[in-house]
């Protein structure tokens, strides 16, 4: 296995940011979307947020995660605590996370499938740019 780094930007989900993105979104090969679930205004940003970095890099839908954060464990008990996802991104993992979750290995695995794509992705794209040249 080889050993990559890791460099993460979080844009905080507010727009007076908007300046700094183009310089976080330079060579972007996977995307992570953090959004609370019980917060309505979160829910309806999303596909914003999926248009502007996941689209807008030009990445795969398997290059993006998206976890659902529950602040409360109360949230984990409702039936279905995460919100369909618009239709532009059911192809997306999605998955619940919360601190007190007794089996964070999901996460770790879902956020280590999405570096491992991220990975690849840019792997393939130097290869082809060396035998472009």
């Amino acid at each position: 296995m080889e050993k990559v780094s890791v460099e993460l930007w979080d844009v905080s989900g507010d727009r007076n940011f908007e300046n700094c993105w183009p310089a976080i979104m330079k060579d972007v090969s996977a995307c992570l979307i953090v959004y609370n679930p019980s917060n309505i205004n979160h829910v309806k940003e999303l596909e914003f947020w999926y248009k502007t970095f996941v689209q807008g890099c030009k990445l795969k839908d398997e290059n993006c995660c998206i976890f659902a954060h529950c602040t409360s464990s109360e949230d984990l008990t409702k039936e279905n605590p995460i919100p369909k996802l618009p239709k532009s991104m059911t192809k997306i993992n999605a998955i619940l996370t919360n601190l007190d979750i007794p089996d964070k290995e999901k996460i770790f695995g879902s956020f280590d499938r999405l570096v491992q794509n991220g990975w690849r992705e840019q792997k393939e794209s130097e290869e082809k740019m060396v035998l472009q040249q």
